[in-house]
């Protein structure tokens, strides 16, 4: 018999070191640790789901002192903005390709910028692709700083690797590491299911991550 694995949340390490930094993110890197001395009062970071926008949201955070809000698009109104940036000097907004309340996103830069408050926002598209109605609020974000995370290269896919299983408490060789990189769908996406897909494997069969368990996954997340 199988063990039902249980839906238990892991924490990931979210800090300033535990970010891995690669010829396709230190861009991004850089300009936060640039921070105050942005460019704009306003930057966007976008690329894939996965790819670090959240983890350096995070890092963000905690370089404004931990009292920068961080918030979804998607619950973003007009009647928060001034309390949002009022307390903090600063706040992130994530996934702006989900919003829905564009006069809020608008009225959000425009009261940025006249009270002196930093914005970070976050996107999984460029802002070009950003399907954004409002012609005073698209020509706002194309004409901000928007620096992209690139696809990862082999040593980073392979860091990435270690410090997802890492954040899951699980033990890999580095064997099967290497198996993984050369057969895996080799992005950010194809990263986390695969450490999903171990995780919840290993422990349902009581086995360790070894190649043949990773190559029944592959059969299944490829």
């Amino acid at each position: 018999m199988e063990q039902l694995p249980l839906n238990f949340n892991h924490r990931p390490a979210l800090d300033r070191e535990d970010f891995l930094v690669t010829s396709g993110n230190v861009e991004a890197v850089k300009m936060l640790d640039s921070y105050p001395l942005w460019p704009s009062h306003a930057i966007i970071i976008y690329g894939a789901n996965g790819c670090g926008k959240t983890h350096l949201a995070h890092v963000f955070v905690k370089k404004t002192g931990g009292k920068t809000p961080l918030i979804s698009a998607t619950s973003l109104t007009v009647e928060q903005v001034p309390d949002l940036l009022t307390k903090s000097g600063s706040l992130v907004v994530e996934d702006i390709e989900t919003l829905k309340d564009e006069e809020a996103l608008l009225h959000l830069y425009n009261y940025a910028k006249e009270i002196g408050a930093h914005l970070l926002m976050t996107s999984a598209v460029a802002p070009s692709d950003l399907a954004i109605t409002l012609p005073d609020l698209s020509s706002r974000l194309l004409a901000i700083p928007a620096i992209k995370i690139g696809n990862p290269d082999d040593a980073f896919i392979k860091a990435l690797l270690v410090k997802l299983f890492t954040d899951r408490q699980l033990s890999i060789g580095e064997e099967a590491i290497d198996y993984a990189i050369k057969n895996m769908e080799r992005s950010f996406k194809g990263a986390g299911d695969l450490v999903a897909a171990a995780d919840k494997l290993s422990l349902a069969k009581h086995k360790a991550i070894t190649i043949p368990l990773l190559r029944e996954i592959l059969k299944t997340v490829s």
